[in-house]
């Protein structure tokens, strides 16, 4: 008696449950085999948003037996939808996707979960998708809310825009190879070339002054100042050819070539430079050491050009993993709304190389 009386209250609370559209479907079995019965009359309002949605959702049950499902969530599993409703989600997934599927739907069972699967199907290109769990509150049957989200076209615009990025970083590496390589070659030009004739020409001038006793004081006025000038454009030679591209930076590398240039910086502008430099640092490679020169370079000239300061320094700082440049000065700075906008420039410039 009391069994039927339990039985009678279940009943009362199904046909109360369908009358109040709180159930979609029910499972039937004969004991050898279960069958997923959809109400046809449980059209909830709901349904016409969820069919519209570009989003796959659907509810499946505690073992993941799809329930109810909308056109989307069939369409990006690529399998009809007339097929999928009753049929276990699993079953439309390969063996590594079933695994972490099935992972997923253990803990939707308590809890939130949501994760990323790829699909292949043969012929076509590999899809992303992202699958969201969550249990249904107040759900006698531990049934699960799941949201199928296609991220193949986000996936494939973030992997050409990483080819992008990688493409152009190559083709700047090269530019600045190429540049350097350039810059080398016009400073042995100048060495070799220019600074050899202009060294020939001094000789000259040496020896065509030790027969100016002979001239008259014009003439000797006028070889005077031609042994300056030729003694000036000498060193302004040395000068170019070796900020173009300096020994010490391939012989004793850039902390060397660093505080050589800013002693030379420092009496070609009067801008005392005050240069630190890690006991740990180290060579690098020879193009992150050619990169790293170019920016103290052309910091140090704007700062000379810029700041109006009368000091600058220059620290290169060294860790395990990291390697960092950084070049300061005291000058006037950046108008506050340039300083404060979020395009705007920063100072000190700072940069990082890890290894």
């Amino acid at each position: 008696m009391e069994a039927l009386k339990n039985s009678l209250r279940e009943s009362h609370e199904i046909v109360h449950a369908i009358r109040n559209e709180r159930v979609d479907a029910f499972v039937v079995g004969d004991g050898q085999a279960e069958q997923v019965v959809v109400l046809q009359g449980a059209e909830h309002p709901y349904r016409v948003l969820v069919e519209s949605i570009n989003d796959g959702a659907a509810t499946l049950d505690a073992d993941g037996t799809v329930l109810y499902a909308n056109r989307r969530f069939a369409d990006i599993l690529n399998v009809p939808p007339d097929h999928f409703v009753g049929t276990p989600l699993q079953n439309h997934f390969s063996t590594a996707g079933r695994e972490k599927l099935e992972q997923l739907i253990r803990k939707a069972l308590t809890d939130s979960s949501d994760g990323e699967i790829t699909l292949d199907v043969p012929g076509e290109r590999q899809r992303l998708i992202r699958f969201s769990f969550n249990p249904v509150r107040n759900s006698l049957n531990q049934n699960i809310c799941v949201v199928a989200t296609e991220l193949t076209e986000l996936m494939e615009a973030s992997e050409a825009l990483r080819s992008n990025e990688e493409s152009l970083r190559q083709l700047s590496a090269r530019l600045l190879q190429l540049q350097d390589e350039e810059r080398r070659r016009i400073a042995r030009d100048l060495h070799d070339t220019t600074g050899q004739k202009l060294a020939i020409q001094s000789i000259l001038l040496a020896r065509l002054d030790k027969t100016a006793k002979g001239l008259d004081e014009e003439s000797r006025k006028l070889l005077t100042e031609c042994k300056t000038l030729n003694g000036q454009l000498v060193e302004e030679v040395r000068t170019v050819s070796y900020l173009l591209h300096p020994p010490l930076l391939d012989e004793l590398g850039l902390a060397s070539a660093v505080e050589w240039y800013a002693e030379g910086f420092a009496r070609r502008t009067g801008i005392a430079t005050d240069v630190k430099i890690s006991p740990q640092f180290l060579r690098l490679p020879p193009d992150i050491e050619v990169t790293f020169f170019r920016i103290v370079q052309e910091s140090l000239t704007n700062v000379h050009r810029y700041s109006g300061s009368s000091k600058a320094y220059v620290r290169l700082k060294a860790t395990e993993d990291q390697v960092a440049v950084e070049i300061g000065d005291y000058g006037k700075g950046i108008e506050p709304e340039k300083l404060n906008a979020k395009d705007g420039p920063s100072l000190p410039l700072e940069l990082a190389f890890r290894g």
